[in-house]
């Protein structure tokens, strides 16, 4: 059977300790416990069989100490030493998941919720976490769920963010600030004296965070409560910083690509469980692939080239060998890490590795940074590295200016990109090879060939390139108005306690808002509104049944505005209020190698989804402002991918119309209903609107209809009627789906790949998903190239001209650049020009420019 595209992540410590408290104290004749063992091969049989993932990563504590104790010393201080009998089965399990060839992931100095969390948030894929913790509450989102363990680990409850709001009332980040007030006994964290889990709930639901607490503490009347959230303020604080889980943990051994999940199990762990007594698991035959004799796996290894490792300890061995590596012209492969490792030499005989206690201990870390500054500043020296951004940043930081990086992930991705690979080792192994220096380099000749063959060094030089740009624009970061902020967190927290007021008013009774089984449960059965449909926890909720019933009662729109303005709250101003600095500068990480259409992701927080549908959506795009003496510049593409489509499909009438400036949904309208474009009404362009972007995307009948609240029949007439119309267009989307079936690919006009292992599925709804994605993609990864040429040349013109205006942040098709307000014209100009010259096409690219204070006023 085909294996979801999923991947479980499951934490090791919590399933081994509940189960081993949860089973009796099991033993093989041979004296040696096996009952934790047991609970947790029962729980992850279970997640496979029912989940059925392509990939699995069990994550373990380690025994050092976490940076958690070492920001609060008391961290944990009251729990009791693991009992001998549990702490015997950790390496019996290990062993026996490294046989099932299930990846094991730990961190040094990190907790397995950290690595958890990493892995979560950089998988790029469905994960579903399985734990006995509720911290891991806050991980989820749209891609993560968790099944939380109950009664031992016999039984498990899924939480997606519904659910959880439906048990909790809380948003995924809101269970971290809930921790900030109640602590956690367990983990010795000490929350606020005095407050419970309920008051703490309480508290969190009505003011949003911890933040949202104190700057409203004069309303809270309670005077006890008022005293011990004074008293322990700072203890709050703290406490939302022990129960954060980090989500961007280094993971140098980890691996997503080459952590496959291998179930039902090779026929040899049958008799593992044999020999660990594990009778109930051996009977089953369907957890294994035969029911044949035992053979023990041959262990296979990619073959290395003879290496000889040179071990450097001290700064002068250090300074030395920086100097050979400048005389020969070296190529050197480094990998940042627990140890830094360089391998060098034209025939990569050489691996150098640099002690830790170089770096930690023996030397100053700035020592051994400047004798290698030589080295990594040269461009006579070629240097291999995972990520080149990444390996810019460190070193920046250390005030080196890292120069001739060949990076490895970004070759990877243009190259032959089928899955985000996070790390070197997991690149590694996709490929065969052993993770280390040496390694790094044979993997980049393998990678240089593929890009050759592929006629591809241009889009990968373009893509180095624009890392470097992303850098700097991660670095610049961009302003917001945390005063504006603040007042609009007021605002809304007003607006939000008022509404509930009047709900509960409306409604007759107080009950958990955020809650759609409680809210269901008022609607339907205490109000009798009639439901629209069920969800297996209760009756739907959501704002498209609310709305159907807008008018029914006037509680509807109350919730329906009562969701807007918590939406908002909680996820944009609270969240942005989260991650800005001292300085209210807010820094987002660009994703370059993610998307399979090239496109690029923004990710904590994620800039490119501030909302722009609704009126108050837009506002908040007040609040991203130019520094002081400057002017922000926006450049949006217009609409560019239906720009593209006159080109590449070469239809006669959609060219002519671009040539013209003419407004091409006026001109499709009138088309499609055979109208003089002086006579299109409003509703008639806006449907021809419809029909223009979502031939873009391989709209259905069903779906325009749906868009347009429309029969079925008439959406379908005005597809048919824009076919006719643009007979080329049809022509072209069936060549693209034509050619992507008989070669497994698709490409755009830079030569980027998109493999469509879709169209070969024996499952309808996947053929369909990927002639759509064969339509799509020519167009929409185009796009996404032809704004990275465009924010290359942009910024290469700033430096030409000698101007100090910068790009701060680029969404999908917009750019946005903020410049001294001597500059203004002088960049608008720059940024117009550039982005509509990228690239030469036989229609006219536009870019409309704005000019303002605040990303809005653009």
């Amino acid at each position: 059977m085909k294996k979801n595209d999923l991947l479980v992540l499951i934490d090791g410590n919590s399933l081994l300790n509940r189960a081993y408290y949860a089973l009796p104290p099991l033993k093989t004749k041979a004296g040696e416990y096996t009952n934790a063992v047991y609970g947790f091969c029962a729980m992850m049989i279970k997640a496979l069989a029912d989940l059925n993932p392509s990939k699995i990563i069990v994550a373990f504590d380690l025994a050092a100490p976490t940076f958690r104790k070492e920001l609060y010393p008391e961290y944990k201080a009251q729990r009791k030493k693991m009992p001998d009998e549990l702490a015997a089965q950790i390496p019996i399990l290990k062993n026996l998941l490294r046989e099932m060839n299930i990846a094991i992931a730990e961190r040094e100095g990190f907790e397995a919720d950290d690595v958890l969390g990493t892995l979560a948030k950089c998988a790029g894929m469905k994960n579903v976490i399985v734990t006995g913790d509720r911290d891991a509450f806050q991980l989820i989102d749209d891609n993560t769920s968790v099944w939380l363990t109950r009664k031992g680990v016999s039984e498990v409850t899924a939480y997606d963010e519904a659910a959880l709001l439906d048990d909790y009332g809380l948003t995924p980040p809101q269970i971290i600030e809930m921790k900030g007030l109640m602590g956690d006994a367990s983990d010795n964290i000490p929350g606020v004296s005095g407050v419970g889990e309920k008051t703490a709930l309480d508290l969190i639901q009505k003011y949003g965070s911890v933040n949202g607490v104190y700057a409203h503490i004069d309303e809270i009347t309670q005077g006890k409560l008022k005293e011990r959230l004074i008293a322990d303020r700072e203890n709050a604080y703290l406490s939302v910083k022990l129960a954060r889980i980090v989500t961007d943990v280094g993971l140098p051994d980890c691996n997503i690509s080459g952590c496959g999940a291998e179930f039902p199990f090779a026929p040899f762990i049958r008799e593992r469980f044999r020999e660990l007594e594990f009778n109930s698991l051996i009977k089953r035959d369907a957890l294994f692939t035969d029911t044949g004799t035992f053979s023990a796996p041959v262990p296979v290894q990619a073959e290395a080239a003879p290496v000889k490792t040179l071990e450097i300890t001290t700064l002068a061995e250090l300074a030395e060998l920086a100097d050979i590596m400048l005389n020969i012209g070296a190529d050197a492969a480094l990998i940042f890490g627990a140890d830094i490792i360089l391998s060098f030499d034209k025939d990569s005989q050489y691996a150098v590795k640099l002690n830790r206690d170089l770096f930690g201990g023996a030397v100053d870390p700035a020592e051994a940074m400047e004798a290698l500054r030589p080295v990594l500043e040269s461009p006579a020296v070629n240097k291999t590295v995972f990520c080149v951004k990444d390996t810019v940043r460190f070193l920046f930081q250390h005030g080196v200016n890292f120069v001739n990086g060949f990076d490895l992930q970004l070759a990877q991705y243009v190259a032959d990109y089928t899955v985000p690979h996070n790390s070197l080792k997991e690149l590694s192994e996709f490929y065969g090879e052993i993770e280390g220096a040496a390694q790094a380099l044979r993997l980049k000749e393998t990678l240089k060939k593929l890009l050759s063959a592929g006629n591809l060094d241009k889009l990968y030089a373009l893509e180095l390139e624009l890392s470097n740009v992303l850098f700097e624009m991660e670095t610049l970061g961009f302003q917001i108005d945390t005063a504006a902020l603040g007042e609009l967190s007021v605002k809304y927290l007003a607006e939000i306690n008022a509404l509930a007021e009047k709900i509960y008013e409306a409604c007759g009774e107080r009950f958990n808002l955020n809650s759609p089984k409680q809210l269901g449960d008022v609607l339907f059965n205490k109000l009798k509104l009639a439901p629209a449909g069920k969800t297996k926890t209760g009756f739907s909720t959501s704002a498209d049944v609310l709305e159907e019933l807008s008018g029914e009662h006037p509680a509807v729109e109350l919730i329906l505005r009562y969701r807007a303005a918590f939406k908002l709250y909680s996820t944009y101003i609270e969240g942005l209020r989260r991650v800005a600095d001292v300085n209210g500068v807010v820094r987002t990480s660009f994703k370059q190698a993610v998307t399979s259409t090239g496109r690029l992701s923004s990710i904590e927080p994620n800039l490119q989804n501030i909302p722009v549908r609704t009126d108050e959506g837009r506002e908040l795009r007040r609040l991203f402002r130019a520094r002081d003496g400057h002017i922000l510049i926006a450049a949006d593409y217009s609409q560019i991918e239906l720009r593209l489509l006159a080109h590449f499909s070469g239809d006669p009438l959609l060219r002519d119309a671009y040539a013209h400036g003419a407004d091409i949904h006026r001109e499709t309208a009138a088309k499609i209903f055979n109208a003089a474009p002086e006579l299109v009404t409003s509703e008639m362009r806006r449907a021809a609107k419809a029909v223009n972007f979502g031939v873009i995307y391989g709209i259905s009948g069903f779906g325009l209809s749906q868009g347009l609240s429309i029969g079925r029949k008439k959406a379908q007439d005005y597809i048919d009627s824009y076919f006719k119309t643009y007979p080329r267009v049809k022509e072209y989307m069936d060549a693209n789906v034509a050619f992507a079936k008989k070669h497994g690919y698709i490409s755009t006009f830079t030569g980027r790949v998109r493999r469509i292992p879709e169209l070969s599925s024996p499952k309808a709804a996947l053929r369909s998903f990927g002639e759509r994605a064969a339509m799509n993609m020519p167009l929409q990864g185009s796009a996404a190239d032809l704004i990275k040429i465009a924010m290359i040349n942009v910024r290469r013109a700033f430096l030409a001209a000698g101007l100090r205006a910068r790009l701060v942040l680029q969404v999908h098709d917009e750019l946005i650049v903020e410049a001294p307000e001597a500059e203004k014209d002088a960049a608008a100009g720059i940024l117009k020009r550039e982005m509509e010259t990228a690239a030469a096409f036989s229609v006219p690219i536009i870019a409309d420019v704005g000019v303002g204070r605040t990303w809005y006023d653009c």
